[in-house]
């Protein structure tokens, strides 16, 4: 968790450095916009397949994959559809395409394999941790 932490201020430190300082408020704005949506619709997969007795098997994984998948894709169509009024509310045009931008993001995410999710049932520590480290060593 700790590595996390470090990686996420880094990249923040890098930012801040090659942006101007309108660039890094818009994107701190959009990662504000995308996380306000994608927070407001979690449905609980990760913690449904953690603590149900058969969230181990087949059925529930392939579901639980589904669902992620679908809710992904609607949270991308909400995040598009704010981006208008995002961008007139934050008085920042150029806030809109880069929602938009962004929200492919999301889309990407919710196709995260569900086997993963099993990592936290089975408290595979390890594995969590490399999964996360390199998830975030992508995203910078």
């Amino acid at each position: 968790m700790l590595t996390r932490y470090a990686m996420r201020m880094v990249s923040s430190l890098v930012l801040t450095r090659i942006l101007f300082p309108e660039a890094f408020g818009l994107a701190a704005t959009v990662g504000l916009v995308v996380a306000a949506i994608e927070m407001c619709s979690d449905l609980g997969i990760r913690q449904a397949l953690t603590q149900h007795p058969e969230g181990g098997t087949r059925t529930y994984l392939n579901t639980a994959w589904t669902l992620a998948i679908v809710r992904s894709l609607g949270v991308c169509a909400v995040i598009i559809l704010c981006a208008k009024p995002a961008a007139a509310f934050f008085q920042e045009p150029a806030l809109f395409s880069i929602i938009i931008v962004s929200s492919v993001g999301v889309v990407v995410t919710g196709f995260t394999h569900p086997d993963i999710l099993l990592w936290s049932r089975n408290l595979q520590q390890n594995r969590i941790t490399t999964w996360e480290v390199l998830s975030d060593l992508v995203r910078i």
